[in-house]
């Protein structure tokens, strides 16, 4: 439920995707940093955007499973 989540993933998946891959923990550190500030509002509002329909659904299903 949190959008922090598949933010993280996004940022997992661009670090992964670097040639070359860090190799060291520096530059491990500087990709992530890099990646971080490439991140645009809008790649964020579409993943908060939908916080309140996520979070009707929890209610609705009294806190179990939802297909978010």
């Amino acid at each position: 439920m949190s959008p922090i989540e598949a933010i993280w993933c996004l940022l997992k998946w661009r670090i992964s995707s670097c040639n070359p891959r860090p190799t060291t923990v520096s530059d491990l550190k500087a990709a992530i940093l890099a990646e971080w500030d490439l991140i645009t509002p809008a790649e964020v509002a579409r993943h908060t955007t939908s916080m309140p329909h996520q979070v009707t659904d929890l209610v609705s299903a009294n806190g179990g499973h939802t297909s978010w």
